[in-house]
């Protein structure tokens, strides 16, 4: 039987004929039983009637709908499912599962941060798309040495940046973005009164080093999405509330730091903020909230599907299906 009827426009037949029309909801639920059971290294009566109750709920539509529209939303569901699935299949053993999901989930939001970060910060963009790469810190020691100092990067200052780097990887993994970027401003502090000749604290335009602090502090935040693990990325989350919180019981001044003498208000609360905010604290809470269980891959794997838009389903339930 033809699904296609004089009501329907061209646009949603091409699109209605690319999804798996020709199956009926029972085939759909099967083909979605086997897609999450592959998921599954030890089936048991117990764990398929798990993931039965599951599809049960992941198949809910509303039964306003038209049955057309209904088998339509159901596919599509299924073609979600099926993409999911496929990539949790592709993560190499050993790779942190939940890990994989989180930064598949909050890539999206990264462009939007950026440029909003880089508003906010009044720094031109550039900075803060070079923060997003990995070699960023030898990038912007040049460029201040090169500025500022009248100097290239020697393999002295090399080997002192790439100690640093090191350091703060290892002993000092779990500091927020806000104290690691303190401790590169020092070292860059330093790093200037060596080549002067000077021991007293040098004298550095506030704009240069205010565009150099805030790319920095977007780098270390971008780099722990990427690096650390979801319960680090938890834990620094925590530490970052918990300092917020004190910053607005006890730091009653709220002066900007003594880089230039100009007065922002705010400034210490406002860096102790997680740049990347709600949105991803959010994901980290529900993929963290997912039990650690035989049905781990099932649980992400529903979750996954239920972020991929393979359509605007909205717009057509705007035109009445």
């Amino acid at each position: 039987m033809s699904y296609y009827v004089s009501t329907f426009d061209n646009k949603f037949k091409r699109i209605f004929a690319s999804s798996y029309i020709n199956l009926d909801k029972r085939d759909i639920y099967d083909l979605a039983l086997q897609i999450l059971s592959s998921h599954v290294s030890n089936m048991s009566y117990s764990i398929e009637r798990e993931i039965k109750s599951i599809l049960n709920s992941y198949f809910d539509i509303n039964q306003r709908y038209k049955d057309v529209y209904v088998n339509f939303c159901l596919s599509n569901k299924l073609m979600a499912l099926s993409e999911s699935s496929n990539e949790l299949h592709s993560i190499p053993k050993g790779k942190d599962v939940r890990k994989v999901v989180y930064l598949k989930r909050v890539n999206k939001f990264y462009r939007s941060s950026l440029l909003e970060y880089a508003k906010k910060e009044n720094i031109n963009i550039e900075f803060v798309e070079l923060a997003m790469k990995r070699n960023f810190l030898k990038v912007i020691t040049g460029f201040f040495l090169q500025r500022h100092c009248n100097q290239t990067l020697t393999p002295q200052i090399l080997s002192k940046l790439e100690f640093f780097v090191e350091t703060i990887n290892t002993n000092n993994r779990l500091l927020i973005p806000y104290q690691k970027t303190e401790r590169f401003q020092r070292f860059i502090h330093e790093l200037c009164s060596t080549i002067k000749g000077d021991t007293s604290v040098p004298s550095i335009p506030s704009k240069l080093m205010r565009t150099i602090l805030s790319s920095t502090r977007f780098h270390f935040s971008y780099i722990n999405e990427l690096d650390l693990s979801m319960q680090e990325l938890t834990r620094i989350r925590q530490i970052q509330n918990t300092a917020f919180d004190e910053v607005n019981l006890f730091d009653h001044d709220r002066m900007s730091p003594k880089i230039g003498a100009k007065y922002i208000k705010n400034w210490k609360q406002r860096h102790q903020i997680p740049i990347f905010g709600w949105k991803h604290e959010s994901i980290l809470d529900e993929i963290n909230q997912i039990d650690n269980d035989d049905l781990l891959y099932v649980n992400l794997c529903i979750y996954s599907s239920l972020n991929i838009k393979t359509m605007d389903e909205v717009s057509l339930e705007v035109l009445g299906f």
